[in-house]
């Protein structure tokens, strides 16, 4: 994968986490409604949606680094962990619980599926040569 490829990926990630992340931030009462939380869960949701943005500006931040294998290794692994443990508890959620509306937890679904994939491979491939002996060339 080249270097401009993962920058437009980790930006696209940074991008959903942060609207997501506005999304439960501003509309927690709402948003924790139909994902069928109950009374009185505005705060988690809240929370939930600051610590999206945190790691929409860390994936933002970290977007021009070379990124994958050994490089920005804190980065890739705490949105990689981040990503698949909140997709699996999302997808356990989703298929127990008969009160969610379809369409938010779709939305969150597809944002840590996508972005699971997307770290995953990160963490387990190597970014190309060239790419890395240009950034420490420059």
């Amino acid at each position: 994968m080249t270097s401009a490829l993962v920058t437009r990926l980790v930006s696209i990630a940074s991008v959903l986490y942060g609207i997501t992340g506005l999304l439960l931030l501003f509309f927690s009462n709402e948003m924790g409604n139909r994902l069928g939380m109950p009374e009185g869960a505005e705060i988690a949701v809240s929370m939930w949606g600051a610590g999206l943005l945190g790691f929409s500006i860390m994936s933002w931040t970290a977007r021009t680094s070379i990124l994958g294998g050994i490089y920005g290794r804190a980065v890739v692994i705490g949105s990689q962990m981040h990503s698949t443990v909140g997709f699996l508890m999302l997808l356990k959620t989703f298929r127990a619980e008969d009160g969610i509306e379809l369409w938010p937890m779709t939305g969150l679904l597809l944002v840590y599926g996508l972005t699971a994939a997307l770290f995953t491979y990160l963490m387990l491939n190597h970014p190309k040569k060239e790419a890395v002996t240009e950034e420490l060339t420059t």
